[in-house]
């Protein structure tokens, strides 16, 4: 309540302003700018800016990049010196002022020339009136991110908006977040953690209470569920939480009939709330059986696969170009069981329209120069991904071909995020059905910016053209992957105009239970399917459904 004085004769009148509402819409703008972290800023910007190459605009990219870092440092050196009225930290504010300035007019310059490039690395928060205009009926808005002291969690559907907090020990989330990864993907398993003997339903469920379940009431009537995160939460497989405490011991059978978020809701990854219907899709005239494959690249054989190295390029050129040593590549572990994939998903798509690329065929200049990939409907890559980082001089994610026996910069074995950015793309789905391509880990090391990387990667197709991705997080059995994968073609193939995600929950149900929804077995099912790592390993990322 505050006291407002009305005139000179020193009257005054009380009011109450709506703090509540004012501060859920003012958070809800301020947690869109934390999921879009620095980082995945920095991975798209390089990702971009070396796709527009020499050009004009690439140089007013590059000079923002440029002014961004000049300005990073200045405040670094701003907060170091003292602010007590010194010579120095004046000038250091006066410096900051006028880098801000021109920042500012190249922002503006880029997003009057270049607006795709700044949704991308800087996408303008939305309010929650502006993504209820842009949900449909049966749709939602799921956002959560953690700030210092709080983890706060968001919901906009077309008739609500709610918000939740939750004040626990951040390390703790971290834990739990691990645990269930661990238990999917053994290989992301942090020292002294081991995965569960089947699945820690109980860890699963505690994520769900505390990130979700307050506002469960406000997602009343939604089936599609758009899904926002950042940081060690976009490595969470959300599908995988139970909106129920469990009973009884955590077996084969109790994952069959468990509760799943994933059963509950079809699940689209955001790459940001602004994403969402940014722009119309311009239909473009294709095949429609369309389908082009590449996977199995030639690396180490199965028996000569040795512990894949820290840094797996050297650095090359100048500037910030770097080219993957072939050599290096080649000790990674061949991906035998991605050509049973790929013929699999060609089979369901009709193989006399299918394009599939295997082995030697299977190389970073075939995808470039291939001019069907332009027009396909559909697009499958199966193959390593590999995390900013392992790359040595490399700042973005990657997919991993067959390795020429000397890099150029038109084939190094890596199509990184920024070749991936300017190619010209029509599909409706890219399939990356890998290690790890959903965060681009697929070497099986943690790394770091694993959901930045998904951001970059995701950011970079979307930006080509495509309009969804079907990424995995984490390799299973060849089997059950070629079975979920071509379970949601399928299912898209049934109803062309139908719901992406809701085909790949079908897909899910079918893989965790046996049945179709028509009541047929899946063939090949195991109970060992019932598992999470076999239902859940694949997210669709999207801006739209």
């Amino acid at each position: 309540t505050y006291r407002t004085a009305l005139g000179l004769n020193g009257t005054f009148a009380t009011y109450t302003r709506p703090a509540e509402e004012e501060m859920r819409e003012e958070s809800f703008t301020i947690a869109q700018d934390l999921a879009t972290t620095e980082a995945g800023r920095a991975f798209t910007a390089i990702a971009v800016r070396e796709a527009q190459g020499d050009s004009e605009r690439g140089r007013l990219v590059r000079r923002q990049q440029d002014i961004a870092a000049q300005l990073r440092a200045k405040d670094r050196e701003l907060v170091a010196a003292s602010t007590d009225g010194s010579e120095t930290a004046r000038t250091l504010r006066i410096e900051i002022e006028k880098l801000g300035g021109e920042l500012a007019d190249v922002d503006a310059k880029l997003r009057r020339e270049f607006p795709e490039y700044m949704r991308l690395i800087a996408p303008a928060a939305l309010t929650a009136a502006e993504v209820r205009k842009r949900l449909n009926p049966g749709e939602g808005l799921l956002l959560i991110v953690k700030s210092s002291y709080y983890t706060l969690s968001f919901v906009v559907t077309p008739d609500a908006f709610d918000w939740s907090a939750s004040q626990t020990l951040l390390n703790e989330d971290r834990i739990s977040i691990a645990r269930v990864r661990c238990d999917v993907d053994p290989l992301t398993c942090p020292p002294g953690m081991k995965p569960s003997p089947v699945f820690d339903r109980v860890t699963a469920h505690e994520l769900y209470r505390q990130l979700i379940q307050p506002l469960e009431t406000s997602l009343a009537g939604v089936k599609t569920l758009y899904v926002t995160t950042s940081g060690d939460l976009s490595d969470l497989p959300f599908a995988t939480l139970l909106t129920a405490k469990p009973e009884g011991p955590d077996t084969p059978e109790a994952m069959l009939a468990a509760p799943w978020f994933g059963d509950r809701y079809a699940l689209v990854s955001l790459p940001s709330v602004a994403a969402l219907r940014a722009t119309e899709r311009v239909p473009r005239p294709r095949d429609e059986n369309g389908f082009v494959g590449y996977g199995a690249p030639v690396l180490a054989d199965a028996g000569e696969a040795r512990a894949v190295p820290a840094a797996l390029a050297a650095k090359a050129g100048t500037g910030d170009s770097a080219l993957a040593d072939p050599a290096r590549l080649k000790e990674l572990p061949s991906l035998p069981g991605t050509e049973v994939e790929l013929r699999a998903m060609a089979q369901v798509l009709g193989p006399a329209n299918s394009a599939i690329h295997l082995g030697a065929g299977a190389t970073e200049a075939a995808v470039r120069a291939d001019p069907q990939i332009a027009d396909a409907r559909i697009l499958a890559f199966a193959t390593h991904g590999l995390l900013p980082g392992e790359l040595e001089g490399f700042a973005e994610p990657g997919l991993v071909f067959t390795p020429p026996a000397l890099a150029t910069p038109a084939d190094d074995g890596v199509l990184s995020a920024s070749e991936v950015a300017a190619m010209s793309l029509s599909a409706d789905w890219v399939i990356l059905s890998a290690c790890n391509t959903a965060t681009a880990g697929g070497s099986g090391t943690s790394g770091t910016g694993g959901g930045d990387a998904l951001s970059a990667l995701a950011r970079a197709f979307l930006y080509a053209g495509a309009d969804a991705l079907l990424a995995s997080r984490w390799r299973v059995g060849d089997t059950v992957t070629a079975a979920l994968t071509v379970e949601t073609l399928a299912n898209v193939r049934a109803d062309p105009k139908g719901n992406r995600a809701a085909a790949l929950q079908l897909a899910m149900r079918a893989i965790r239970t046996g049945k179709r929804a028509d009541g047929s077995a899946v063939p090949g099912w195991s109970l060992d399917w019932a598992h999470p790592s076999a239902w859940a390993p694949f997210s669709l990322i999207s801006d739209v459904n």
